[in-house]
């Protein structure tokens, strides 16, 4: 992210000189803020899980939400094409949740899946050496969040022919 910068000269055959300049902003994730190292937090893995691996239309997936830390928010999207749905999930306190998403006939052949979470959980310390360890247990927690991911098939059966 950032500023960036482009300039462009062309020379045509007759060696006359053309040139074009533009800048532009890029949003995004730029480096450390402020130029402070180490004050960004790194997303972790939000694993998502299902217990069957095909579903029909008309089935409930019982999605089973799991996150490196507890006690945290959460909010799980569904999307076919665009944006169908979108539900919000509590963790408990061993960073474990249960979404039931209906699957409707239209989310054939298939939907995505995507979750993201927020909490907090211990600090990891590095040291000015380099040394990396466990912060103390009076050390408070740190924020935390993390991102997952599924693709949902469904066959479509119903358009098969006999």
């Amino acid at each position: 992210g950032g500023w960036h910068w482009a300039d462009v000269r062309v020379v045509d055959g007759e060696g006359r000189v053309n040139r074009a300049s533009v800048s532009f902003f890029v949003a995004g994730h730029s480096g450390e803020p402020n130029g402070i190292k180490g004050k960004n937090v790194a997303a972790d893995e939000l694993k998502l899980l299902l217990p069957e691996q095909e579903f029909q239309p008309g089935d409930v997936a019982q999605v089973t939400v799991q996150a490196p830390f507890g006690n945290g928010t959460g909010v799980l999207t569904v999307a076919c094409q665009s944006l169908v749905a979108s539900y919000v999930f509590k963790l408990s306190a061993d960073g474990v949740a249960t979404v039931d998403v209906p699957l409707e006939a239209w989310y054939v052949p298939g939907v995505s899946l995507e979750a993201v979470a927020a909490g907090a959980c211990e600090r990891d310390a590095t040291d000015d050496a380099g040394r990396e360890g466990k912060a103390g247990t009076t050390a408070p927690l740190r924020p935390a969040f993390a991102l997952g991911k599924l693709q949902i098939e469904m066959p479509p059966r119903a358009h098969w022919l006999s």
